[in-house]
């Protein structure tokens, strides 16, 4: 594995993904070859093997990645600022990586990572909300909540972002703030 990080082998890199999400909007990554990612990217076998074991490790990467960044605007969800706009910014960010997004949430086979990231944002947002902590059902509201949202999130994805990203915020913050209402 190559340990540089100059800009060549950045850029690599980035070829290599941007290859990878193009080929997963058309086929499961199971049915995906080294040999095609190569032949889109352009680079040889060799070069990929220096950066990544095979197609799955480069899939992780780019989760991984994905999730950092998704982290990166998350943290403008913990300011006492209006929320809804918070929300729109991270759908705007969602947006402006519809293709990734696309792949990532919209598809069978990246699950796990659906669930890792429901995961890793339910823990988040629980540490940014105080109070709830205390409820035995919390685990039962919180999983409701972040399997909504994905659900919303992703139907915005597959209907080409019919509707804008500050309305769908609004839906967002309106229907979480009911599920948490006290009874």
């Amino acid at each position: 594995m190559a340990v540089k990080n100059n800009r060549r082998t950045i850029i690599t890199k980035k070829i290599l993904k941007d290859s990878l999400l193009e080929l997963m909007q058309t086929k499961p990554i199971s049915k995906i070859t080294i040999k095609e990612i190569c032949d889109l990217s352009d680079m040889s076998r060799s070069t990929f093997y220096l950066h990544y074991q095979d197609q799955f490790a480069l899939l992780e990467n780019i989760e991984k990645e994905v999730l950092e960044k998704t982290f990166e605007n998350l943290k403008m969800l913990d300011t006492e600022s209006n929320s809804i706009s918070s929300i729109e910014i991270f759908l705007n960010y969602i947006k402006d990586n519809k293709t990734t997004f696309g792949i990532l949430l919209c598809q069978m086979e990246t699950h796990a990572f659906q669930q890792g990231i429901m995961n890793s944002v339910q823990s988040y947002i629980q540490s940014i909300i105080p109070g709830l902590s205390d409820k035995c059902e919390e685990q039962y509201i919180y999983s409701f909540i972040m399997h909504g949202c994905l659900n919303i999130i992703v139907d915005w994805i597959n209907n080409d972002f019919n509707i804008k990203s500050h309305k769908l915020a609004e839906i967002i913050y309106h229907v979480c703030n009911v599920i948490l209402a006290e009874p």
